[in-house]
């Protein structure tokens, strides 16, 4: 008679279904319950799914004792079945859903995504991924780049555009009206009331807009903000 060995289940659902029946204790349960509402979240949220940030999210939402810890999720990668491998099918299934979106060039992109899935490590992967979609994006900026400088005209000082330096005295720019400016005053009012920006979750510490609470991720550095207020300032003086 042959015996048929089982053959572990692959998906995220079936792997956290066979977890929480061979959790020995409601203990192993509730901790399994919070790793799933963190790959939840980093799915909500497009946060790359790597250990450490798994674990930030559930000290964040349930506390510094919480577990599963990183180091914890990462041990239990040499079981046939554990934690370790839930997060990375959570992570597979993520990829494999934005799979089609990631292409510039077809034929390519696939093979370079393909070739990262296979990253046995799982923060390694992510952090490739993660590099992989800068890089994306990078291209487009390009694309898009050399067909705005194809529309200059003759005489155009492309240099000062690239260097980020001020208009050259003499130069013509385009008018802005006083709606525009009004605008651009009520957005930096929003952007630096946090009576109107906690209705959103936001928060302005004084020099940078994030989430008020959990990661507390950026939404506008220091230098973006004074940016627009500077830019305000000088619009209303002209």
């Amino acid at each position: 008679m042959t015996i048929l060995a089982s053959t572990p289940p692959t998906t995220s659902e079936a792997i956290l279904t066979t977890l929480m029946a061979e959790a020995g204790n409601e203990r192993r349960k509730d901790t399994l319950i919070r790793l799933k509402e963190a790959c939840d979240y980093l799915v909500a949220t497009g946060t790359p799914f790597q250990l450490t940030n798994v674990q930030r999210v559930i000290e964040n939402k349930f506390g510094k004792e919480a577990g599963p810890k990183a180091q914890s999720i990462s041990n239990e990668r040499k079981r046939p079945l554990g934690m370790y491998h839930y997060v990375e099918a959570r992570e597979r299934e993520l990829q494999a859903s934005k799979l089609p979106s990631r292409s510039i060039q077809p034929g390519r992109s696939e093979a370079v995504a393909r070739a990262i899935d296979r990253i046995d490590d799982i923060d390694t992967r992510s952090a490739m991924h993660d590099l992989y979609d800068r890089l994306v994006v990078a291209e487009k900026s390009l694309a898009r780049a050399k067909v705005v400088f194809k529309t200059l005209g003759r005489g155009a000082d492309w240099e000062h555009l690239i260097s980020g330096q001020e208009r050259q005295e003499g130069a013509v720019g385009l008018p802005i009206s006083e709606e525009l400016v009004v605008a651009l005053q009520r957005l930096v009012r929003v952007l630096t009331d946090n009576g109107k920006l906690e209705v959103v979750g936001l928060h302005y510490d004084g020099r940078r807009v994030r989430r008020k609470t959990g990661t507390r991720d950026e939404l506008l550095d220091p230098k973006t903000l004074e940016g627009v207020q500077v830019l305000a300032k000088q619009l209303l003086a002209r």
